[in-house]
């Protein structure tokens, strides 16, 4: 699937109301707390992020809050898609292997349905979604093989 194919999918994606941006933002910091503990005591932790990639971890669970805080708030399909591939061709460089994401991914999906309303978790829960399902299409090992990037 192209970029333009992921962008035209993503466009599908109802834009997440105000107030469920606002509770993903307010939930952040417990959510981030939580999914960290909660990935540093996985016993296939190193194998999912490769050695000494820890605060690596960290930091992208820190970044990944913020950056969806942001699209919450404003959502651009073709910034969300732009932004998953160079998150994991970046990660992928540093060894994060391709399971780390679905693992860290639906470890998200579930926090949030602990931490936000049910309204708010469904007007989130399809960017979450559309991530995960579309795993296979990001994770390419070649960026020269991104159409149009």
């Amino acid at each position: 699937m192209s970029r333009q194919e992921l962008i035209k999918k993503a466009a599908e994606i109802k834009t997440p109301s105000k107030q469920a941006a606002r509770q993903f933002e307010e939930a952040s910091p417990s959510l981030v707390d939580e999914l960290n503990q909660i990935m540093c005591s996985r016993s296939d932790l190193e194998k999912l992020i490769g050695k000494n990639n820890r605060e690596m971890m960290l930091d992208n669970h820190n970044n990944h809050a913020r950056f969806m805080s942001a699209l919450l708030v404003d959502y651009r399909p073709e910034v969300l898609v732009d932004t998953v591939f160079w998150v994991l061709r970046t990660y992928r460089a540093h060894g994060f292997q391709p399971a780390y994401w679905p693992a860290q991914l639906n470890t998200w999906l579930q926090l949030l349905q602990k931490y936000l309303s049910p309204e708010a978790y469904e007007e989130v829960s399809p960017v979450y979604n559309f991530m995960i399902v579309n795993q296979a299409f990001f994770d390419r090992s070649n960026p020269a093989s991104y159409e149009d990037l």
